[in-house]
């Protein structure tokens, strides 16, 4: 199994930012054309561009995140929303597998080095209030992925936001990104349409027997070290407590 590749992540163009009252949105970028990012490879069956991303929080630093690994929260969650090539949205969320998400877990860092949304947190200020938005030059989506992004959980699920697009690869990145105390109280500070502050994530809903996979460094290690089977070398089936999310 090959490792998912990130194509034109390291790209950059012009975005526009959206407080939208449930979430704190990107888009734009099929305006990019042959610039569009886009994912492959990695257990997936089709080429997707990036269509939108999307920042989902909670009031304090226990919850946020709409995964948790093992019993692990975290204070936000990033969602890069990509859509089968060809189709538009409204299209690929009646196919079955027409939406790849990229979820990426965000934890709260002091290292100025390691925060990634340094270059957008200067932005958050002007979104407020719903409708509020804000446009961002030469921004790479590189920036939203953590330093190694090779190692992912992945499952069959649905969209976690109206209306629950039962059509969506979710690919959940097993390593964080930094995002700095300050970036944080900005996001808690936007307000949603009855103009109070909220969490915008979604609870975490059971299994219901759904397969987590996991292409993990940590069996990688255990295969290369001869502790385990070629077949748990790169996919598996993991015996652990991993809450994601299902259409209800």
């Amino acid at each position: 199994m090959t490792k998912m590749k990130y194509m034109n992540y390291e790209m950059n163009g012009t975005i526009e930012l959206k407080n939208t009252g449930r979430a704190l949105t990107g888009s734009g970028f099929k305006d990019w054309k042959s610039k569009r990012p886009r994912i492959e490879a990695g257990g997936l069956n089709f080429t997707y561009s990036l269509d939108q991303f999307h920042i989902h929080w909670g009031l304090n630093d226990s919850v946020g995140s709409e995964h948790a690994i093992g019993s692990e929260y975290y204070p936000a969650e990033l969602h890069l929303v990509h859509i089968r090539e060809g189709h538009d949205f409204q299209s690929a969320s009646k196919l079955p597998n027409g939406i790849a998400v990229v979820a990426v877990l965000i934890e709260k860092s002091h290292d100025l080095i390691a925060n990634r949304f340094a270059h957008i947190g200067e932005e958050f200020r002007k979104l407020k209030h719903v409708g509020n938005k804000a446009k961002l030059e030469k921004f790479s989506p590189e920036i939203m992925l953590p330093w190694n992004s090779e190692w992912f959980y992945r499952y069959e699920g649905s969209m976690t936001t109206p209306g629950c697009e039962e059509s969506v690869i979710w690919t959940v990145l097993q390593k964080p990104i930094a995002i700095s105390q300050d970036e944080l109280d900005l996001l808690r500070e936007l307000q949603n349409e009855k103009n109070v502050t909220s969490r915008t994530y979604r609870p975490a809903q059971p299994l219901n027997g759904r397969r987590v996979l996991a292409h993990s460094e940590f069996y990688y290690e255990a295969y290369m070290s001869g502790k385990t089977s070629s077949h748990a070398s790169t996919f598996l089936v993991l015996v652990i407590f991993f809450t994601i999310f299902v259409a209800v």
